[in-house]
């Protein structure tokens, strides 16, 4: 009896096998390319079954894989592959980042480091979150920080009003834009290093008629922005929202920035869930703060105890 069973186990166990080969056998290697602003160029392959199956897959790539530049090996480009045609996955760019070591390397000590978030909306249309990382020379006063946040965060917003996506993802990954942010803020405070830290394309949030091509961008918003009571319809989380609906969002992104393991996704999944006011936030209680999306127990519990200090003293 003991006999039959082991050779039943054996026998389920090389069917298995013989299954598990053929579902490797079924899967396809595919091409993944970078988007036409990157020339096209082949950035990986992938493993698959069905080209389905690839679509909304995120690879990354620093910039020195695509231009050979040791230089850029700190910039890390973000694509999402949106169109399979044969064997070849195609992508778009959705955002960037700089590599934590680097980062780590811009700080020192008797410096003072500055996170600013900006919600910014190119020419054509696309919004983009921008995560600024500003570093004074010497310590700063408050006020000092204060003022170089908000006119760094219009001064994002003013740049990238004049741009379209790709005219503003080549400024930033070629390190023009901190250039020309730099040199907007030297009457307020001469600051050692801006860098563009972070950048994630949100979404659309117009789409621009061949007729407005070449009109200003802040004319192109005025004509084809969705009018008041359309705007009434979008739910008051969405991640279309901009300034003049939400005058303390940058405000609230900003305090909770602050807050030590919360980061811009998290800041951003705060905002979304309905938390739109410093009030908003000093009444959140961890329960209301854990409805964010990717917001754990302990997560909400950093952020009620930054924001009731008293509390987590006794």
């Amino acid at each position: 009896m003991a006999q039959e069973k082991a050779q039943q186990t054996r026998t389920a166990s090389r069917a298995e096998a013989r299954r598990s080969k053929d579902r490797w056998k079924a899967k396809k290697w595919f091409n993944i390319y970078a988007p036409p602003m990157f020339s096209g160029a082949l950035i990986g392959e992938a493993l698959a079954e069905e080209p389905d199956l690839l679509i909304g897959r995120v690879p990354e790539v620093t910039m020195q894989e695509l231009t050979g530049d040791f230089s850029q090996m700190h910039v890390k480009l973000r694509f999402k592959i949106n169109e399979i045609q044969g064997n070849d996955a195609h992508t778009v760019f959705v955002g960037h980042d700089l590599t934590s070591d680097y980062v780590r390397r811009q700080t020192r000590r008797k410096h003072s480091k500055m996170d600013i978030v900006s919600g910014v909306v190119t020419r054509d249309g696309w919004e983009v979150i921008v995560k600024l990382l500003a570093i004074s020379d010497l310590r700063i006063k408050s006020s000092q920080q204060t003022a170089i946040r908000t006119h760094l965060a219009a001064a994002a917003r003013d740049v990238a009003g004049g741009q379209t996506l790709i005219e503003l993802t080549k400024t930033v990954v070629s390190g023009d834009l901190s250039k020309e942010l730099s040199r907007r803020i030297k009457g307020i405070y001469p600051v050692k290093r801006i860098e563009v830290r972070r950048t994630e394309v949100a979404g659309r949030r117009f789409e621009l008629p061949e007729e407005l091509a070449d009109k200003p961008a802040d004319e192109v918003e005025a004509q084809v922005a969705p009018a008041p009571a359309a705007m009434a319809a979008v739910p008051a989380g969405a991640a279309t929202a901009v300034a003049a609906e939400f005058p303390e969002k940058e405000a609230v992104l900003q305090r909770l920035l602050s807050i030590p393991g919360i980061g811009p996704s998290k800041a951003l999944s705060l905002f979304d869930s309905g938390i739109h006011t410093l009030k908003d936030l000093q009444e959140a209680d961890i329960a209301r703060l854990m409805d964010a999306d990717g917001i754990t127990e302990v997560m909400a519990r950093k952020v009620y105890e930054a924001m009731h200090p008293q509390a987590s003293a006794q």
